[in-house]
């Protein structure tokens, strides 16, 4: 009976297995359509499939839309020639300005509103910059302490040049490519305050450098440059004696060598000896002509002891102390002519103008203690006398720190071939030393004088001493130097 049973159950379960197999027969067509084929599209036959590849079964859930090129479609955010055009250059009269926008402007990293500011003073100096690169019309202009013949050959250089020739010394100075727009800008604009429409409007404002500023500030664009308090700082600062910026100090350094350069290709020959512009402190007897008999006779009288005193020995100069430093490093190319400086004829000049007086003003005094001070503006005089026409001294006419720096290199050649410098009285890098002149009403005032040692004249302390009238002993009674202080 059990047996029975099963059998019952086991028949009934392979019944069962044998029906659901015949259904799942019945249905293939179905799932293949799904997954690899589909019905035709005419009259459908009993039992008949039609075979698909993956690429047409694909369009059923892509749909039928055309099928772009990657390459194609990059052309969307890639910037091609194709569809950016770089806009063409402006049109400038002057060929070199055409010629300084297609070597400098053009750069890649030339762009945006500098890129537009910079044409826009390029511009002005096409159409108004054939005017001269020098004015003395303002009382503070630096310019007006050329001499005139220098004044007259720079005033042939129309300012477009100049500022051209500025601007590529300023930007081949950069060592950063991001620094090249603000070189420009600076560069060119520099002298736009000389233009005579801008010296007319704004001359009472102040001397060119002021009047350049305002002049860029008009300039589309400029004003909302990020950096323009540092390019306009730079500008005002380009005659000062020390920029406080390192784009302004090469600016400064960038405008001095295009004057070296225009002085010197403008001077075809000595130039006529250059005027005085400080108060006259050389006497006509010490002129280069000066006889040399009268030289010998008033050194004897000089150094002739008084009475029957014997004869002071002078002691010989140190040997081997440090020599004294130089105000500051010139380049040699902006040297030309002060290395020719015949120091004995220098000394020989100096040495007449020991304790005298010319228009109430004394410009050499000497001291018991063995020092004879000279002020720098006689040994200036006295430079241009000798190498007035070297385009070192005229360009530093108009540029009190490369005077000094001149007068530094002088008083370290001074010092170094005839010792006739007290370097020991100098501080690294100064020139002068400050001195305390009392006067015999008791007033008292510091100035920078150039400490030579007496022996260097030949003379004696008190010999000298006897030179002195009552009135230069009015005016200094007592000379004395102020060794913790300095000036350069």
């Amino acid at each position: 009976m059990r047996i029975d049973l099963v059998a019952a159950i086991t028949g009934s379960l392979g019944l069962m297995a044998l029906a659901y197999g015949i259904r799942l027969l019945a249905r293939p067509a179905k799932t293949e359509k799904t997954m690899i084929t589909a019905e035709p599209a005419g009259p459908k036959k009993s039992g008949e499939r039609e075979s698909k590849t993956l690429a047409d079964v694909s369009r059923i859930w892509v749909g039928r839309k055309e099928v772009l090129d990657f390459r194609e479609i990059a052309r969307i955010w890639r910037i091609t020639q194709e569809t950016i055009q770089a806009p063409s250059a402006p049109k400038y009269q002057h060929d070199e300005i055409a010629a300084f926008h297609a070597k400098w402007v053009q750069r890649p990293m030339v762009r945006g509103e500098k890129k537009a500011v910079i044409e826009g003073i390029l511009s002005i100096l096409d159409q108004h910059g054939d005017c001269p690169s020098v004015v003395q019309r303002n009382e503070n202009e630096s310019e007006k302490k050329y001499d005139r013949s220098v004044f007259d050959k720079l005033a042939t250089v129309p300012l477009w040049r100049h500022s051209l020739d500025v601007a590529g010394s300023l930007a081949g100075r950069m060592k950063q490519a991001i620094m090249l727009p603000d070189a420009l800008i600076a560069g060119l604009g520099h002298d736009l305050g000389k233009i005579p429409s801008y010296q007319e409007a704004l001359y009472r404002t102040g001397d060119h450098p002021i009047v350049s500023i305002i002049a860029l500030n008009r300039i589309p664009g400029y004003e909302s440059l990020k950096n323009r308090d540092d390019i306009s700082l730079a500008v005002r600062q380009h005659h000062l004696v020390k920029a406080e910026t390192p784009l302004g100090a090469d600016l400064k350094e960038a405008d001095r060598e295009t004057r070296l350069a225009e002085i010197s290709r403008l001077t075809d020959g000595p130039l006529p000896e250059t005027r005085q512009n400080a108060q006259p402190l050389t006497e006509p007897h010490t002129s280069e002509a000066v006889d040399s008999k009268q030289e010998q006779a008033e050194t004897a009288k000089m150094s002739k002891p008084a009475g029957n005193a014997p004869q002071e020995q002078i002691p010989p100069a140190p040997i081997g102390r440090e020599e004294a430093h130089p105000a500051a490093t010139v380049s040699g190319n902006a040297l030309g002519g002060l290395d020719n400086l015949d120091l004995d004829k220098l000394l020989s000049v100096l040495r007449l103008r020991i304790n005298k007086l010319e228009k109430g003003r004394w410009s050499i005094i000497s001291t018991l203690d063995g020092l004879v001070l000279v002020q720098p503006d006689e040994l200036w005089a006295q430079l241009k006398k000798q190498i007035g026409a070297t385009p070192a001294i005229q360009m530093a006419e108009g540029d009190e720190g490369r005077k000094r720096e001149i007068l530094g290199r002088i008083v370290s050649r001074l010092d170094r071939e005839k010792q006739a410098i007290a370097g020991d009285l100098l501080k690294h890098g100064f020139h002068t030393t400050q001195c305390l002149v009392v006067m015999e009403n008791g007033k008292a005032m510091k100035v920078p004088l150039i400490p030579f040692r007496v022996e260097t004249f030949g003379l004696l302390p008190s010999a000298l001493e006897k030179l002195k009238s009552p009135d230069l002993n009015r005016m200094a009674k007592k000379v004395k130097t102020v060794r913790e202080s300095g000036h350069g």
